[in-house]
């Protein structure tokens, strides 16, 4: 019996008794055969390709299905709804230093009295107070209907959503 033979028989022995590739591995080392688990494994594919060693099949477990629910990532609150005001219209030539910046469709400028900035109540709110409440920073409230003359008309501003 070649040495080939031995290992062989050793492996066909030890693997219908039960043994992994690595038990199998770990013995024949002890005898002085340095194997390792994978050449093992591969001399046990190889006898099952040629139907010497049957494979082994796993036990069936009942074990329940585990189905992954999707995190729920809650949305963010819809951009607030600001109260905007043009009274005053004016153009780039007759705006002053104490009128409002905030640009107007054709050209126009908001000119109302300054509040903050270059913006009046209304338009410093929009601009600058709703960003934060949306993002959960502002703390702070202003009110663009306490100043006089404020009309009832309701817009997103310059951007449209």
């Amino acid at each position: 019996m070649t040495i080939e033979d031995y290992i062989r028989n050793t492996v066909i022995e030890m693997w219908n008794k039960g043994k992994t590739a690595l038990q199998i591995s770990l013995a024949l080392r002890h005898e002085g055969y340095p194997l390792s688990r994978s050449a093992i494994s591969g001399r046990v594919k190889r006898l099952q390709d040629i139907k010497v060693l049957q494979r082994r099949t796993s036990p069936i477990t009942n074990r329940p299905i585990r189905i992954k629910t999707p995190k729920k990532i809650p949305s963010p609150p819809p951009p607030p709804v600001v109260e905007v005001k043009y009274n005053n219209p004016v153009s780039l030539v007759d705006l002053k230093n104490d009128q409002c910046r905030y640009p107007l469709e054709n050209k126009m400028f908001c000119g109302d009295p300054v509040h903050k900035f270059s913006y009046c109540v209304c338009h410093y709110q929009l601009c600058y107070m709703s960003l934060l409440k949306y993002r959960g920073i502002a703390s702070v409230t202003v009110n663009p209907t306490d100043s006089p003359s404020h009309p009832q008309r309701k817009s997103f501003g310059p951007f449209r959503y």
